[in-house]
């Protein structure tokens, strides 16, 4: 998920199965690739557990945020437009290489 506002932009992988059970699985997987995401990401991910949506769901997030910026502001769009391009890539590097273990899990 991508998600840009006035307070900054974000890109996040949200697990927001409704069932807890299936949440922690999923959660306890990514944190064992924790070491390989933070090297991609160059530790910059910020792990919430339990994360209060903006739509009132109850959810476990994994995101890399870029504060300071704003979508109000035209100028700073390409700055946005970078920031959400490299880690959408380097979040793509990691679906190419673990997806198929993350689909087996859901199965």
């Amino acid at each position: 998920r991508m998600e840009v506002d006035d307070l900054g932009a974000r890109l996040c992988i949200d697990m927001q199965q409704r069932e807890p059970a299936v949440r922690e699985v999923l959660w306890d997987q990514f944190k064992e690739f924790e070491s390989k995401l933070d090297e991609l990401f160059d530790g910059d991910l910020v792990w919430e557990k339990l994360f209060l949506h903006s739509n009132g769901l109850e959810i476990s997030r994994i995101s890399i945020n870029r504060v300071g910026v704003s979508m109000l502001d035209k100028n700073q769009w390409p700055e946005i437009y970078d920031f959400l391009k490299l880690n959408y890539a380097r979040l793509n590097k990691f679906w190419f290489e673990f997806d198929d273990l993350f689909k087996s899990l859901m199965n």
